[in-house]
């Protein structure tokens, strides 16, 4: 497998979302690459967007995460819709800081971690009241 000179947006998007949706599910490269019997090395280089994926490698990654593909090419918007990657590539949505994602994967454990279902919905309630009162300023 040939490592990317130039990484572009894409590898660099869809490498975010593999690490996001990695740790979200809770395994390490390491786990990852053994259940896909790939090299350990090239999931990081994935990640990072410094080795193209494949579109084999790419159904095959989704499989084992439980995922559909085009998870890799969507990214959260504002305002809680998908937007498509290919319509936008260079959208300023996709610079991502890795602090954000990192809070955000923990805020999702915390938030599964929570049993009361009238309770979960409340702090979803609270986050998108958060999240229109900081857009608005």
């Amino acid at each position: 497998m040939k490592v990317v000179q130039f990484p572009n947006e894409i590898d660099k998007s869809i490498g975010t979302r593999l690490r996001e949706k990695r740790l979200s599910v809770g395994l390490s490269q390491e786990e990852l690459a053994q259940t896909l019997n790939f090299d350990p090395e090239d999931i990081g280089f994935f990640e990072q967007g410094l080795k193209r994926i494949s579109a084999k490698q790419l159904l095959l990654i989704a499989k084992a995460l439980a995922v559909q593909p085009r998870y890799f090419f969507a990214a959260p918007s504002r305002g809680g819709e998908q937007s498509r990657l290919v319509d936008n590539p260079t959208s300023d949505e996709w610079k991502i800081s890795p602090a954000l994602i990192e809070q955000g994967l923990r805020l999702q454990r915390a938030f599964f971690s929570v049993k009361n279902s009238a309770l979960r919905e409340s702090i979803v309630s609270f986050v998108n009241d958060v999240a229109r009162f900081g857009a608005t300023r």
